[in-house]
């Protein structure tokens, strides 16, 4: 009997207690937040950063693909691009003040605005103005909240632009088909094609001639390794004075791209008809040209 007055004793303690986490569950006010944004990577559709009054960069997403649109049209870099979608999407801050007047947080006209499209004509902007006097941070404020939000500068860095960031977020790969897709490739100079053939047996050939399997895999690496190493933006050759163009074709699909000397070191890239201001090491082109020679021979 003793034993089980015990453990009925316990079972209403247990009982009690259960009851007692349930009901502090339910009444509990829910933590606060100083989520500045919180948003699905998913849901964004297009980014611009704007420096004071000077637009930077806009990149926007079409038909489930990103490109720069602004101040070029252009593929983008996808590495660059997702760490800058992770920062979009969530910012957190260490301090949260109710205060309206944005002045005393250089919020009125601020360094940065990052506007963040969401589909549906919807959208929200970042604003980050003044450094905060304690701390490496910045005083920010978003466009749906009426606060004033204290955050570390870490978190705010990919949108607080500086030096070459065009070249960034530019795609740097020239070619974007596969090595292993590449069907055939066209050298072109002075209006003339020499083009290499591959079979379906996965050789290639030239006029009917079987080439050097080793010189072709070595060519192949050097045309989808090859990539841009700077912009000159608002810079347009002339694709009437190329050196030479190289044409690369795999399935239903052919990118084609001319070089232009630029200086002794770089050569402007026209690809696919589009002069950008891209330019790429003259080394990497030298280095092209002498495997394609050692695979035509």
């Amino acid at each position: 009997m003793k034993v089980f007055r015990n453990t009925f004793v316990l079972l209403i303690i247990l009982a009690g207690l259960l009851g007692y986490y349930y009901y502090t569950q339910k009444t509990a006010k829910p933590p606060e937040t100083n989520a500045v944004l919180s948003l699905k990577k998913s849901e964004i559709t297009s980014l611009d950063i704007r420096q004071g009054q000077q637009d930077l960069i806009s990149l926007a997403r079409t038909g489930g693909k990103w490109k720069i649109v602004k101040p070029i049209e252009y593929d983008v870099d996808s590495i660059n691009l997702n760490d800058l979608l992770n920062a979009a999407s969530s910012v957190k801050a260490d301090r949260k003040l109710s205060d309206s007047d944005l002045s005393k947080y250089g919020l009125d006209n601020p360094s940065y605005t990052v506007s963040i499209g969401l589909g549906d004509d919807r959208s929200v902007k970042l604003l980050i103005g003044n450094s905060s006097p304690v701390g490496n941070a910045y005083f920010v404020k978003v466009s749906n909240k009426p606060y004033v939000y204290r955050v570390e500068s870490t978190a705010l860095e990919k949108f607080m632009l500086s030096g070459d960031f065009v070249y960034q977020y530019a795609q740097k790969y020239i070619y974007q088909t596969a090595k292993d897709k590449i069907t055939k490739i066209a050298y072109i100079k002075s209006g003339d094609e020499y083009t290499l053939q591959k079979n379906k047996d996965g050789s290639w050939v030239r006029n009917g001639k079987k080439l050097n399997k080793d010189s072709m895999d070595k060519l192949l690496d050097d045309i989808v390794l090859l990539q841009i190493t700077g912009i000159d933006v608002g810079k347009s050759p002339s694709p009437n004075n190329y050196d030479f163009g190289l044409a690369v074709y795999g399935g239903n699909s052919v990118e084609k791209a001319f070089f232009v000397t630029k200086d002794k070191d770089n050569s402007y890239v026209i690809k696919d008809g589009k002069s950008l201001g891209m330019y790429v090491a003259s080394d990497s082109l030298t280095q092209l040209l002498n495997d394609l020679t050692k695979a035509i021979k």
